[in-house]
């Protein structure tokens, strides 16, 4: 079973977009559409969220901007989606001064990930 550290133990940066072992994992015990529909559910959240917690963060709704990250770091983690993990811890333990910015990481990395299960997903249907 993979161990999931706490995320601000790795750099953002050097974070797989997706870690493959834990959604192996999950392959293991999950029949493969249960697995496919874990990370359809993650990509809605991906959809919004990030975009959800930058638009609080710039209207200085600091608290909500921050639990909606800590609620984009808890489905991430699940899905194994490390590097957007990452950016939404840094944002919810964010300085009121540096919130805004470090929220501004998240619609792009969301992106990137989004690309990134599209192509995990496509292996998945294949191996299916």
């Amino acid at each position: 079973m993979t161990v999931i550290t706490h995320p601000a133990t790795i750099e953002a940066e050097q974070a797989p977009l997706i870690d493959p072992a834990q959604l192996r994992d999950y392959a293991e015990f999950l029949p493969g559409a249960q697995v496919l529909q874990l990370i359809r559910t993650f990509t809605k959240e991906l959809e919004t969220r990030p975009s959800m917690v930058l638009h609080l963060a710039r209207q200085g709704d600091l608290a909500n901007a921050r639990a909606a990250a800590h609620f984009l770091k808890g489905a991430a983690l699940s899905i194994g989606a490390r590097r957007i993990a990452l950016i939404a811890d840094t944002v919810e333990h964010a300085s009121d001064d540096a919130i805004i910015s470090q929220a501004q990481e998240l619609p792009a990395c969301a992106l990137d990930t989004l690309a990134e299960l599209e192509t995990v997903q496509a292996g998945l249907r294949d191996a299916a």
